[in-house]
């Protein structure tokens, strides 16, 4: 459960990072996953999809 939290972590602190650089309404989870380092296929099958 802890690796789970510490993506979780990962990737909301990629969300806030994009986000503050661009208009909210042109970030997309490829951005994100990038940011992140990780797959956009996997940020959507995780569950991690809250984001949006």
């Amino acid at each position: 459960m802890q690796e789970r939290e510490a993506r979780k972590h990962l990737i909301m602190n990629a969300a806030e990072k994009v986000s503050a650089a661009r208009i909210f309404d042109k970030v997309n989870i490829r951005d994100i996953a990038a940011e992140a380092g990780f797959s956009p296929v996997f940020i959507r099958f995780t569950g991690l999809c809250f984001l949006f």
